[in-house]
């Protein structure tokens, strides 16, 4: 499942400014897209921020520590995110029930 690895250090919501020359440069932009696809190996956690919702995803090849919270618009890790909700409701259930 890949997604686009936003940059480090941008601003929630921003990301890359659209380019203002039409056409193509000079092709490092291609380059620079291909090193930013990333695919993600687990789902972390869930939040809603400014009613939107969040996952925070964990990348392949990365520790839980460099996991990175990403809008649900922009995952494309659904089967993922299944079972991350999946669990997470189950576990739920199972805290009820010792109650």
């Amino acid at each position: 499942d890949e997604i686009k690895k936003p940059e480090k250090g941008a601003e929630e919501g921003g990301g890359k400014e659209p380019s203002s020359g039409g056409g193509e440069e000079d092709g490092d932009e291609d380059e620079e897209d291909d090193e930013e696809d990333a695919e993600v190996e687990k789902v972390l956690g869930v939040r809603k921020r400014g009613g939107e919702i969040e996952y925070l995803l964990q990348w392949k090849g990365s520790g839980e520590d460099e996991a990175e919270w990403i809008p649900a618009e922009n995952c494309s890790c659904d089967e993922l995110v299944e079972e991350y909700l999946n669990t997470r409701k189950k576990n739920k259930q199972r805290e009820k029930k010792k109650k």
